[in-house]
């Protein structure tokens, strides 16, 4: 059973080296896990390159720690980067979800490089609050 499923990922690597289109992501991966990064995309409101971009450069400011850990959440498996590198089609034909995985897959180890961008967030937000609590200890205490 094993031999046969790692066979037919053998061919759909294949197939995708060769020039076929990646709509093939759909046999990986089960449609609902595709509609719902198609969906929080949607909820991002940026485009692609920009919200990469705001990644590579860890600006908190473009993107929150839900917006990330949602980019975290949806990050391409390695079959599909293995689909997708062989792709040598033209990019605007494809969806929107296969687009948003190329433009991880621009990213070099893009999912560590998520999960730092979340902890920097995180650990801000609590310097941050931690900040204006010792500001109002000493104000409650100087009264």
């Amino acid at each position: 059973m094993r031999l046969r499923m790692m066979r037919e990922k053998m061919v759909l690597v294949q197939r995708m080296i060769q020039g076929a289109m990646p709509k093939q992501l759909k046999k990986v991966r089960d449609r609902n896990y595709l509609h719902n990064t198609e969906i929080m995309l949607t909820k991002v409101k940026m485009p692609l390159p920009d919200m990469m971009a705001a990644v590579l450069a860890m600006d908190e400011s473009v993107l929150d720690v839900d917006q990330v850990k949602n980019l975290i959440k949806f990050c391409p498996t390695k079959e599909e980067m293995e689909l997708l590198k062989g792709y040598t089609g033209d990019k605007e034909n494809l969806e929107k979800c296969e687009q948003y995985f190329l433009e991880l897959m621009k990213v070099p180890r893009v999912e560590s490089k998520l999960r730092v961008f979340s902890f920097k967030i995180q650990f801000l937000s609590h310097v941050r609050k931690s900040i204006k609590l010792k500001i109002m200890k000493k104000i409650i205490f100087f009264g």
